[in-house]
């Protein structure tokens, strides 16, 4: 039943093959439990959308994927 409140949505690459690390850094970032860990804004999410759709979106640390 309540799963979903208590923990982290599962990455997206478990489903769609296509997904990658960046990918599924944004969504996890984004469904974040913890809303300090989610994005600030719905501007700093399409930020990160956008440079991932151009390729200009750099592969994040283990470490800041974590604190950042």
């Amino acid at each position: 039943g309540k799963m979903h409140i208590h923990e982290a949505m599962p990455k997206p690459s478990l489903y769609n093959y296509s997904a990658d690390d960046l990918l599924d850094s944004i969504v996890l970032k984004a469904t974040a439990k913890d809303p300090r860990r989610r994005y600030k804004s719905a501007h700093e999410f399409s930020e990160d959308i956008e440079k991932y759709r151009s390729g200009n979106m750099k592969k994040k640390s283990f470490f800041e994927r974590l604190f950042c």
